[in-house]
């Protein structure tokens, strides 16, 4: 998203002086920055999920290369549930990273993911899709720049078509989790602990396994009244404030 810094800065050009005094004298309503726009027009500017879909299951050269690479680990077949769960609450954090960022991951991408991701901030494990989609909406309403109960649900869609189409998109989605996370000092251990052991594992399943994961998170919707604070309550105060000022008009409509 465009930051504007002109404001910021100091400078001797009279014609920037004044632009920022006549910014500063401008009301409000005239405009909207990206930084200050409502949450719900970034949900609906944001790429349908088949458009998604459609991008992601075309591998590059690059993705190709990065499969042969990966270091060959056996996996502990046993924990096939917690295991879809863990890659499942991975593709989420990226996914709502991708959505917000409009497909372009930037400084902050590494830590929305980690963040996100109960797997990767807590090394938390999920005994059941309710519990997984709980936590996504609990961390998606607390952490993030954008927190949208509706953003939330359009990525848990997202997650559930994703899952829907099998390996290969679940594999696109963890591919560019490993890309984001490798780029971070800090945060590069995740992909050893868990996106490449992942990543490895799921081209061993089969198609129907990912339809039955799909359709249990789909199934799967969160407790509001246990998300940990007033989630209902706070969203009917913020829409009674919305609506005191658009008729104030200190809102675009």
């Amino acid at each position: 998203f465009q930051v504007n810094l002109q404001a910021g800065t100091k400078t001797s050009s009279p014609s920037v002086r004044r632009r920022v005094h006549a910014r500063k004298r401008t009301p409000a309503t005239a405009t909207t920055s990206s930084a200050t726009r409502p949450v719900s027009s970034i949900v609906d500017i944001v790429p349908l999920t088949q458009e998604i879909c459609e991008k992601v299951v075309r591998f590059s050269d690059k993705e190709q290369e990065e499969m042969t690479t990966l270091p060959r680990k056996d996996i502990l077949a046993k924990y096939v549930s917690c295991n879809l769960l863990a890659a499942a609450d991975i593709c989420f954090a990226t996914i709502f990273d991708w959505i917000t960022t409009g497909g372009e991951d930037n400084v902050e991408s590494g830590w929305t993911i980690c963040v996100l991701s109960a797997t990767l901030s807590w090394l938390d494990e999920f005994d059941s899709p309710s519990s997984l989609v709980q936590s996504w909406y609990r961390r998606g309403l607390v952490f993030p720049l954008y927190r949208s109960r509706k953003l939330v649900a359009k990525t848990h869609k997202a997650v559930c078509k994703m899952f829907s189409l099998g390996n290969h998109a679940v594999t696109a989605i963890l591919l560019r989790a490993r890309r984001i996370l490798s780029g971070s000092d800090s945060r590069h251990y995740h992909n050893r602990l868990w996106v490449e052991p992942l990543l490895l594992w799921i081209q061993t399943l089969s198609h129907p396994i990912f339809t039955r994961v799909a359709q249990d998170i789909a199934r799967s919707t969160p407790d509001m009244q246990k998300i940990g604070f007033d989630v209902l309550s706070c969203e009917e105060i913020a829409e009674t404030l919305r609506k005191a000022a658009r008729e104030e008009g200190s809102l675009p409509s």
